[in-house]
């Protein structure tokens, strides 16, 4: 027999596997879900088509390959069919989906036809133009969302803001909105672990954040006071009292609050470890950390990080730069570090990790 013979009758090992263990090496291929793959080249469920007609094969036939699709980078081979190829290889899996709404517009994608998917859709990742957000909008309030775990809304400013309601979401547990408007029936707040609330104002957002009694790591941004806020308002809850929360990430810096307002004063979080906050927030002095200490107090809570997120001014200057000093001096056993303020927006989901808190040596 000759070499090629004999290559050509030798079998494989990897290739006499049987189907069920060769798609659950695929499946280790792939990111864990529910992060998606690259919709082409190495690390897709797509490569693995073209390596032998077995293996394409069990692909097609392994719905769990194409359970998580990102359309968020620039494609120049992709459109609509294709799209809704990876939507029918998923069969009934549930699914964790990824877009950019210019990218969604530019392959012809048009939202209702996702609605015949939302029942499957756990993990919901929108970058919404201000265009389609009242689009998406319905689609969720009237498709189903039973399957609904985490969904992350960012918006184009436009006012009025869309309303989001997810009234039947009640497997949700992380919310993140940017841009989005809400109310205190819009979600069922009391079943969220992760709350982020981005550019909202101080008297919509309390009542909410009040009422999200579960929540384990909070992250707000706040543009305004707001119309309604005042002392004396009934509608503004005067104490927040989170027993579970150990995550809080807090920016105020473009809310121009007045420069006596303590924006910590309504808050007990007895479990906090972790807190991040613009300098603003600090206390009413320049390095006063009077506001600090007295939520500190007041919370009873054992603080192991705490990162100051400082406002620069434009030649990058950090505008309190002895606070950090004065905090490690006043809370000795807490490891404090500092950075600018954009990094507070860079964080994606990050922040809800431990390493996200892993002290940076170098600020701004």
């Amino acid at each position: 027999m000759s070499l090629l013979e004999r290559n050509q009758a030798y079998a494989y090992p990897v290739l006499i596997l049987p189907p069920e263990i060769v798609a659950e090496i695929f499946l280790h291929y792939l990111p864990p879900y529910p992060d998606c793959p690259p919709l082409r080249g190495p690390g897709s469920p797509t490569y693995l088509l073209g390596i032998c007609r077995k293996w394409r094969k069990i692909a097609l036939r392994t719905p769990r390959l194409w359970r998580a699709m990102s359309l968020g980078a620039p494609i120049t081979d992709w459109n609509a069919n294709d799209a809704m190829q990876w939507f029918e290889r998923s069969a009934a899996c549930r699914m964790s989906l990824h877009f950019d709404s210019l990218l969604i517009h530019a392959l012809g994608l048009p939202i209702p036809i996702l609605e015949k998917h939302l029942s499957r859709v756990e993990f919901l990742d929108w970058e919404v133009s201000a265009r389609q957000s009242e689009s998406l909008v319905a689609l969720l309030r009237s498709g189903p969302v039973t399957s609904m775990v985490d969904i992350a809304l960012s918006n184009t400013w436009d006012e009025p803001l869309p309303v989001i309601s997810l009234k039947d979401a009640h497997r949700l547990r992380s919310v993140f909105l940017w841009n989005f408007d809400y109310r205190i029936d819009s979600l069922p707040w009391g079943s969220l672990t992760t709350l982020a609330l981005l550019h909202v104002a101080l008297d919509e957002c309390l009542p909410v954040v009040h009422a999200a009694r579960s929540l384990i790591h909070l992250k707000l941004l706040i543009r305004e006071a707001g119309d309604s806020y005042s002392e004396t308002s009934n509608s503004i809850p005067t104490k927040i009292e989170h027993p579970l929360l150990e995550t809080f990430l807090l920016d105020t810096n473009i809310a121009e609050l007045p420069p006596t307002f303590d924006v910590l004063s309504p808050f007990v979080l007895p479990a906090l470890q972790r807190l991040g906050m613009t300098s603003n927030s600090f206390g009413f002095t320049r390095d006063g950390l009077e506001w600090l200490e007295a939520f500190i107090a007041r919370s009873r809570c054992s603080l192991g990080r705490l990162r100051i997120l400082h406002e620069v001014d434009g030649v990058y200057n950090l505008v309190r730069p002895e606070l950090a000093g004065e905090c490690r001096r006043v809370f000795s056993r807490t490891v404090v570090d500092e950075t600018g303020e954009w990094d507070f927006l860079l964080a994606g989901d990050g922040w809800t990790r431990d390493v996200y808190w892993v002290p940076i040596e170098t600020a701004v």
